[in-house]
C-alpha cells in the first residue's frame, strides 16, 4: 500500500469490499487509485477487501480489474473519520478485455497477450450443448478433430494412432492418458466448464512434451455465493440413409442418442464444493459401434479461516465405459469388416489433491499439484488387457512485483507404469520425468515482453534403452512481445518451441489385427522411434470492432511452423510383417 503523507489529524481512512456483479465473487488484486495521484493507491487483498489512508478533503477514486468495467467513485471525507465503501464491478462486454490464463498463468488481458489465443466462453458452451470437448473444439477457428485426434492448424497431419501434440489441461493440470499420450474426451466434465482456452503454436516452456503443437484448457470454477444447480437432458434420432442398402437396422427402430448432465455448486463456511454428472447412451447408426458411459466429478476446497491465503482442496473424476471400437469399415462406413470391431469396456479415474498459499508478506503464490490418473480396460469376462498409471506433482511459485514484471518458476516429476497386451509382450514399461522451468513477464508503458526456459529429462526404463533416442534432454524457449498501438490495436509476435516425447505405444506396440482381408495384417512396433521437436514463429494483430451494441475482434496471423522427426501412422512392409508402424518424418513445415 502506498500512502499519501500528511498530518495525522489532516487524514482519513477508506475501507471496503469489491465484489464481481457476475460471480458475486470478492475481486483479488483491483487496482485502487487516488485521482491526481497514480502512486497514491492499493490493491485488494485475498479476501477482496482494502484499506487506504487518504488527505481529508474531495477525492474521485478509481477501481480497474482484468475483465472487469472500470468502477469511479467520488467521495467527501473529514479529518479522522473513517468511511466504508463496498464496491460492485460489472464485467466487461468489450472482447479485448476477455481474460485469459493458460498462456502465463496469471490471469492477463486477451488482447496483450503475446500468442494466438481463441477462447469459448460459458455462453457459447451452453447454448452449443456440446456432449463431450470434442463437439465444442470443432467451433474454434483453426481446430479440427480427425479420428478423435486434435489438430491446430493442420500441424498434426493425419495422426491417428500416434500420441496427442497438443496438450490437455483441467484447471491448469495436464491429462493425457500414460501409454498411448492420448486426449480422452469423455473424461472431461463438460458440464462443469467455464471457460475453454486453445494456445496456437509450440507451449513446451509452461507446459512440456505434450505441447509441441498447442494447449487447450479447460477452466471448471468454483462454486459463487449463491448455490446453483443446473440439469439438462437432449435426445436425437438418426433418419434413416436414402440408400436402402445402407441401412442394417429394422425399420421402426432407428439409432438413438440420449445425453443428461447435472452440476451442482454451493459454499459451506470456508468450503467450496462443486460436483458433476453425466450419463450418455449411444444407439450408433455404425454396426457395432454403440457408445454408453457414466461419469461423476467433484471438486472440493476448504480456505482457512486461521492462516490467510491458505487453501486447499480434493478433486476427482471417474468415468465407465463401454462401446465397440472400429479399426477399418465396410459398406459406406456403416458395417465393419469381419473381426474390425473390438468390444472395449474402460474405466478412467483422475484423483488430484492441491494446495495454494499467497504469502502476505512478501506477495509470492504458491502452488502445490498434484495428480494420480489411471486407465483400464477389461474384456468381457473381466479379464484386465491394460493398466496404465501415471502420477504427476508440480510446484510453482510466482511474484508479481511493483515495477511490473511478473516471475513464474517451478519443478515437477511425473511417473508412469503400466501393460498392455498390445505392447511388449504383456510386459509392464515405465517411463519418467522431471524439469523445471521459469517465466518472466515486463510491461513498460504500453509494451508488454515475455520469455522463458524449460528443461525436461524424459526416459524409460533401463533395460529396454537400446539406443539414446529412447530418453531426451531438451530445452526449449519462448520469446514474445505485444504492443499496444492504440486504444483497440494490439500487435504482437512471438516464438516458442516445442517437443514432444514418443508414447509407449508408438515405440512398441505390435500385434496382428483381427481383419479378415486375405493376409494377415500387423500393427509393427518401432523401439528407436525419435522425439519429435519444432518451433513456431508468429506476428499477429488484433483489432476490436464496434458496431453499436455490437462488438468484436479482427485478429490477422501470419505463422511459420516447423517440426524435425515427426512421426506418422504408416502403411508398409516392414522386415516382412504388412501393416501399420509409427515412423519419423525429417520434416514437415507449414
Amino acid at each position: 500500500m502506498v500512502n499519501v503523507w500528511a498530518q495525522a489529524n489532516e487524514q482519513a481512512t477508506i475501507r471496503g469490499t469489491v465484489i464481481s456483479e457476475t460471480t458475486k465473487e470478492t475481486l483479488i488484486g483491483v487496482n485502487i487509485t487516488l485521482g491526481g495521484g497514480a502512486n497514491t493507491g492499493t490493491v485488494t487483498d485475498v479476501n477482496g477487501a482494502y484499506e487506504m489512508k487518504v488527505p481529508a478533503g474531495e477525492h474521485r477514486i478509481r477501481f480497474s480489474y482484468i475483465g472487469h468495467e472500470q468502477v469511479t467513485k467520488e467521495i467527501g471525507l473529514e479529518a479522522g473519520s473513517t468511511q466504508v465503501m463496498d464496491i460492485i464491478m460489472p464485467e466487461s462486454t468489450n472482447q479485448l478485455d476477455q481474460v485469459v490464463i493458460s498462456a502465463s498463468q496469471f490471469e492477463k488481458r486477451l488482447a496483450e497477450e503475446t500468442v494466438s489465443i481463441e477462447v469459448l466462453k460459458p455462453q457459447i458452451l451452453e447454448n452449443t450443448n456440446p456432449v463431450t470437448l470434442a463437439d465444442a473444439m470443432e467451433k474454434v477457428p483453426g481446430v479440427n478433430i480427425v479420428d478423435g485426434q486434435v489438430t491446430i492448424r493442420g500441424a498434426s497431419g493425419y495422426a491417428y494412432g500416434t500420441g496427442s501434440r497438443v496438450q490437455m489441461l483441467i484447471d491448469g493440470m495436464p491429462l493425457l492418458t500414460g501409454d498411448f499420450n492420448e486426449i480422452r474426451w469423455e473424461l472431461v466434465p463438460m458440464e462443469l466448464a467455464q471457460k475453454v482456452e486453445v494456445i496456437k503454436g509450440g507451449s513446451s516452456v509452461l507446459y512440456g512434451s505434450g505441447a509441441l503443437n498447442g494447449v487447450i484448457a479447460v477452466e471448471t470454477g468454483y462454486a459463487n455465493s449463491e448455490p446453483e444447480t443446473t440439469v439438462a437432458m437432449n435426445q436425437g434420432i438418426y433418419m434413416p440413409p436414402r440408400n436402402r442398402n445402407f441401412r442394417w437396422w429394422e425399420k421402426g427402430n432407428p439409432p438413438t442418442m440420449t445425453n443428461g448432465s447435472v452440476s451442482a455448486r454451493r459454499k459451506l463456511n470456508n468450503w467450496d464444493l462443486v460436483f458433476g454428472g453425466q450419463f450418455y447412451t449411444l444407439d450408433s447408426y455404425r454396426k457395432d459401434a454403440d457408445d454408453k458411459r457414466l461419469r461423476a466429478t467433484f471438486k472440493t476446497r476448504f480456505r482457512s479461516p486461521k492462516i490467510k491465503g491458505l487453501s486447499i482442496g480434493l478433486n476427482a473424476n471417474a468415468l465407465f465405459q463401454h462401446f465397440g471400437r472400429f479399426i477399418m469399415y465396410a459398406h459406406a462406413l456403416e458395417r465393419p469388416y469381419e473381426g474390425s470391431i473390438s468390444d472395449d469396456r474402460y474405466s478412467l479415474m483422475n484423483v488430484d489433491p492441491h494446495i495454494t498459499y499467497f504469502g502476505q508478506r512478501f506477495g509470492v503464490r504458491h502452488k502445490l499439484r498434484s495428480r494420480y490418473y489411471n486407465v483400464t480396460r477389461y474384456r468381457d469376462t473381466g479379464f484386465r488387457t491394460q493398466n496404465s498409471n501415471t502420477t504427476y506433482i508440480e510446484y510453482q511459485m510466482q511474484k508479481t512485483f511493483d515495477f511490473g514484471t511478473v516471475i513464474t518458476a517451478g519443478g515437477l516429476g511425473s511417473l508412469t507404469w503400466g501393460y498392455n497386451f498390445a505392447y511388449n509382450d504383456g510386459e509392464g514399461v515405465s517411463t519418467y520425468t522431471t524439469g523445471g522451468y521459469f517465466q518472466a513477464e515486463h510491461k513498460i508503458g504500453k509494451l508488454s515482453l515475455v520469455g522463458g526456459l524449460r528443461y525436461e529429462f524424459n526416459a524409460l526404463d533401463k533395460e529396454l534403452l537400446e539406443e539414446d533416442t529412447l530418453q531426451t534432454s531438451p530445452l526449449v524457449k519462448r520469446f514474445g512481445a505485444n504492443y499496444q498501438i492504440n486504444e483497440k490495436t494490439f500487435l504482437r509476435a512471438s516464438y516458442g518451441e516445442g517437443y514432444r516425447s514418443p508414447s509407449i505405444l508408438e515405440r512398441f506396440g505390435e500385434d496382428e489385427l483381427p481383419i479378415d482381408v486375405g493376409i494377415p495384417l500387423w500393427i509393427v512396433a518401432n523401439p528407436n522411434l525419435r522425439p519429435e521437436k519444432g518451433w513456431n514463429a508468429e506476428i499477429g494483430l488484433k483489432r476490436g470492432l464496434n458496431f453499436g451494441s455490437w462488438n468484436g475482434t479482427l485478429d490477422v496471423a501470419l505463422f511459420f511452423t516447423d517440426i524435425t522427426d515427426m512421426t506418422e501412422f504408416q502403411f508398409g512392409n516392414y522386415d516382412g510383417k504388412i501393416g501399420f508402424r509409427t515412423v519419423n518424418i525429417k520434416k514437415a513445415r507449414i
